[in-house]
């Protein structure tokens, strides 16, 4: 069969979709909380209650979704299927100023679209499967994985930005009309890859020995980085008293150093082990929720974003490379339980946010967050996630699947 190059049609459309839908997510997830704050005035807890919902709800779609991917439907139909609903919730949002009608929506509609991001990774895989070379394979993640990186550096500057010219829900209706463009060119223009094989796999118990730990250590990592989200616009309104749209910016500035520490990475891979990358990815992480802890000024929330840079690029970018490092024999349960990781972490995340910001005050989240960074951090050094911690032994008897 003839390979296909990095730089074909093909290739280009994975590249731009898996921007594009980066882009509109990273448009409308940061301001959700600012959303919910400012324009219906709910408290701490209820923001917390929100993201739990839909961090669960979106978990019980990615279940169902992957299951029916693999038996029925064409993965770039799911993709413009997501896209489509996501707009609705869009319009949904700009339309309810009522908080029960926006969890509704956020629940049934906005977190069934999260499923695009999954199916873009699954499309892409089974494409460099099929058309690249085992040597292009590793550039069209890495070029996949920039793409997703630029989104971040395009969408939360862009969004924030928008609001100071105009109003929520003039910014949610033209990001649902973006949302419905994005599905057009999903159905009519990404390329056809094979149905996925079933994934029958069954890891064994000795592999469980020592990656449930590692899945409950990338939890906490993402738990953290999920309430740092959400609390930082509220953050620098409320106790920094900044204007909102800095938020926008140090996710963007964040989301461009990662570009180059990702390409760093990537040259540094052959001499250091992924642990390591993890390893120093979750101290970023500590020393990112530190700072802003103790921060009072905006140059230096700024300056920590680079902290910021070094997690989402060896934590975020890594990690799904250090589960499939660790289960060579396997083809889906490494996506499968870093997916997982993600999903627990969110609603870990989104519980902080629901009661240390109802009971204390979003500076406390962050020394909350230095918490569970630590204890994640002690996972891999002490534990080395090779079924040696004393965490291991909780998982000895889980009957935990992924999700």
């Amino acid at each position: 069969m003839n390979k296909s190059s990095l730089t074909s049609p093909a290739a280009w459309l994975i590249y731009s979709m898996s921007l594009m839908v980066g882009a509109l997510y990273a448009l409308v997830v940061p301001g959700l909380s600012y959303f919910l704050a400012e324009e219906l005035q709910v408290r701490p807890v209820l923001i917390g209650l929100f993201f739990v919902s839909v961090a669960l709800s979106a978990m019980m779609y990615g279940q169902t979704i992957s299951l029916w991917s693999e038996r029925t439907f064409n993965q770039k139909k799911l993709i413009a299927f997501s896209m489509f609903v996501g707009g609705l919730a869009c319009f949904g949002f700009a339309h309810f100023r009522s908080y029960p009608m926006v969890l509704i929506t956020a629940t049934t509609l906005f977190s069934l679209s999260f499923i695009a991001a999954t199916q873009i990774l699954g499309l892409a895989r089974q494409y460099a499967d099929e058309n690249l070379s085992a040597q292009q394979q590793s550039m069209f993640n890495a070029l996949v994985r920039a793409s997703v990186a630029l989104a971040w550096v395009i969408g939360p500057p862009l969004g924030f930005s928008l609001l100071q010219k105009i109003n929520f829900a003039e910014l949610y209706r033209l990001t649902g009309v973006l949302y419905f463009l994005v599905a057009l060119v999903a159905l009519f223009l990404l390329p056809n890859v094979k149905l996925p094989s079933q994934n029958n796999e069954e890891i064994t118990p000795q592999a469980k020995r020592y990656l449930y730990p590692a899945v409950l250590a990338f939890a906490l990592l993402f738990a953290a980085n999920q309430s740092y989200m959400i609390a930082l616009p509220l953050f620098l309104k409320k106790v920094l008293f900044l204007d909102v749209h800095y938020a926008g910016w140090m996710y963007g500035l964040a989301a461009a150093c990662e570009i180059p520490i990702m390409i760093f990475a990537a040259w540094l891979g052959s001499r250091f082990t992924l642990t390591s990358f993890i390893r120093v990815g979750a101290l970023a992480a500590l020393a990112l929720n530190a700072g802003v802890w103790l921060a009072d000024y905006l140059w230096q929330m700024m300056v920590l974003q680079i902290f910021n840079a070094l997690f989402i690029g060896f934590v975020a970018g890594v990690g799904i490379n250090w589960f499939q490092w660790k289960m060579p024999a396997y083809s889906h349960a490494p996506l499968a339980l870093y997916l997982s990781s993600i999903s627990i972490g969110n609603v870990i995340g989104s519980v902080v946010i629901a009661t240390v910001a109802e009971l204390y005050s979003y500076r406390d989240i962050f020394l909350v967050n230095v918490f569970v960074c630590t204890l994640a951090i002690l996972i891999f050094l002490l534990g080395r996630c090779e079924g040696r911690s004393i965490v291991a032994k909780l998982f000895r008897r889980s009957a935990l699947k992924p999700l």
